[in-house]
């Protein structure tokens, strides 16, 4: 997760004369001196709540150019941006996220950062934005885990096992077990997510050929139930009906 400190708009000028239209003067806004949105007089939300962020520099149009897509969730006091899920197990290619989420992490803007986006860029601001649901979550929870040991993204979401070769607690297969009964009930909830205390849970151990990282998909809430997490330190609870 990248955790946005520094927001800054900043004037730009983009050459369209390859499509007849000459200089373009605009803003782009960079997060921790990179940009993530470069033409903000030209974005636009559409129905599904997704964004390019990055549009074409030789026009400015929309879906000239794949990728640069997001889709912004509201989490607590918090705003993250997420790939567009749905949109990506049609077309990988065409809505993948902008290449800075592999580079940094995904933009999670807490306090003062998500209250600057908002005032910088009004189609991001905290009060308007859609809430993350519990399915939300769980396809994150896929994105995010390594060596897409959960499936590519835009796959059935299902555990790998045999990538899986010990847990820092606990019996293996019960553990695996356990995650594909959270990632089954939340991927099945579009209820609203919250965050909330937890303690780390097992840690899981991948063999491979590029050594053996460490998958830490679950946590535990004060209550002792298992959950899914947005950065392994914090519970993603489903808001009561």
């Amino acid at each position: 997760m990248w955790r946005i400190q520094n927001l800054e708009k900043r004037e730009v000028t983009l050459d369209f004369s390859s499509a007849g239209m000459g200089s373009f003067r605009t803003s782009a806004l960079t997060a921790d001196d990179t940009t993530i949105v470069n033409a903000i007089s030209l974005v636009e939300m559409e129905d599904d709540s997704c964004v390019q962020v990055l549009v074409c520099t030789e026009c400015g149009i929309v879906r000239c150019e794949s990728g640069g897509w997001v889709r912004s969730r509201r989490f607590g006091d918090a705003l993250l941006w997420l790939p567009c899920f749905e949109r990506i197990s049609d077309d990988e290619v065409e809505y993948r996220p902008p290449d800075f989420f592999k580079a940094r992490g995904l933009p999670f803007f807490e306090g003062a950062s998500a209250e600057r986006l908002g005032d910088l860029l009004p189609l991001f601001r905290l009060e308007t934005t859609p809430l993350a649901t519990l399915r939300d979550v769980a396809l994150l929870t896929q994105w995010l885990a390594p060596w897409h040991v959960l499936g590519r993204p835009g796959e059935a979401v299902r555990v790998k096992r045999e990538l899986l070769i010990a847990t820092s607690s606990g019996e293996l297969e019960s553990v695996v077990d356990q995650i594909e009964a959270v990632l089954d009930e939340a991927l099945a909830d579009m209820s609203s997510a919250r965050p909330a205390h937890a303690t780390p849970g097992p840690e899981l151990y991948l063999d491979g050929p590029k050594g053996t990282p460490t998958w830490k998909p679950l946590v535990v809430d004060d209550l002792g139930r298992v959950r899914i997490s947005v950065d392994g330190v914090t519970a993603a609870v489903g808001d009561p009906a």
